[in-house]
């Protein structure tokens, strides 16, 4: 075969050291590149790829390989971003290629959550951001990330101290029993006005918020961490509390109960937390009418300058 490049001879090169080393480099390269990919293919059942294999490819080619899988999973994965639904962790790791009856590890979720990442989406079962590992069956949600995610993402330094103080304002919508639009705003203004967070922060806190309404239930565990709270914090984490509770226009004895039990963990003289009720004003006391558990009506977004407790 006769080729002439560019108009000229071909050079053999087969005894120059240099062009020789050099292509050996880009080999060796490539083929490092793909060794992962190459491990993780060989471990799906008939060697299919999966969302797990291709997540692992250099990350120009992980989306538009991912996109002509069979089943179309991330497909899967861009609808449960849009409907906002929630699916179980055993779903997300058998959607990924992964054996769901092997997801209940802290390791086998970090090692799901990656996979995710690196093609886009966090989710908020992700043991690097949540307060524990997950079982299996509990439901998280899917969110896209600004972009594929070179390496597993880490918390912030911002993101542990909000993401708390967000807990904790749930916790009291949720004393009585409803998390109310009103409420659940405030949080969500509250995010988005946080200083330090990134974008991918702040989206996955409010769908951390969207998991936590569905399943009252995940929120308690955040009351044993209020002690990680700042001693300096706590006086605005306390404003914070306060005016979420008040934020659908009602204060519930059950609200006023929980935040004083709060106020007693974080060491916060109680009468500080009368005085924001009150405006300032002391309480008095009186006698149990066996209504406590009934709302006290008060305009929403307003502070009244007395308020029965």
């Amino acid at each position: 075969l006769d080729i002439r490049p560019l108009g000229g001879d071909l050079p053999d090169i087969t005894n120059r050291r240099e062009p020789i080393g050099g292509a050996r480099r880009i080999f060796d390269d490539c083929t490092d590149r793909l060794d992962d990919y190459s491990r993780m293919l060989g471990r799906s059942e008939g060697l299919r790829p999966t969302l797990a294999a291709v997540a692992q490819l250099p990350l120009g080619l992980r989306v538009k390989n991912a996109e002509e899988l069979p089943g179309q999973p991330l497909s899967r994965l861009k609808e449960l971003v849009s409907d906002g639904s929630l699916v179980s962790i055993q779903q997300l790791a058998q959607l990924a290629g992964m054996e769901p009856d092997k997801i209940a590890t802290r390791a086998k979720q970090k090692e799901l959550s990656g996979i995710l990442a690196a093609l886009g989406y966090g989710n908020t079962a992700d043991p690097c951001f949540s307060l524990k590992s997950a079982k299996p069956v509990a439901l998280a949600m899917v969110f896209a990330l600004e972009r594929e995610a070179e390496a597993d993402p880490e918390p912030g330094q911002h993101y542990r101290p909000m993401q708390l103080s967000i807990m904790l304002g749930m916790v009291i919508a949720f004393a009585d029993g409803l998390l109310h639009p009103l409420e659940e705003r405030r949080l969500f203004e509250k995010i988005d006005e946080a200083p330090g967070l990134s974008r991918d922060e702040r989206v996955r806190l409010k769908a951390e918020l969207k998991v936590c309404a569905a399943d009252a239930g995940r929120i308690v565990d955040w009351t044993k961490r209020i002690g990680d709270v700042p001693a300096d914090r706590r006086e605005d984490l306390a404003d914070e509390l306060v005016a979420v509770a008040a934020a659908d226009g009602t204060l519930h004895a059950r609200e006023v109960s929980q935040l004083e039990k709060l106020f007693r963990q974080m060491g916060l003289d109680e009468n500080s937390l009368y005085s924001r009720l009150h405006g300032s004003v002391a309480p008095q006391n009186r006698p149990r009418d066996g209504n406590d558990d009934l709302p006290l009506v008060i305009p929403a977004g307003i502070q009244p300058p007395g308020i029965p407790v």
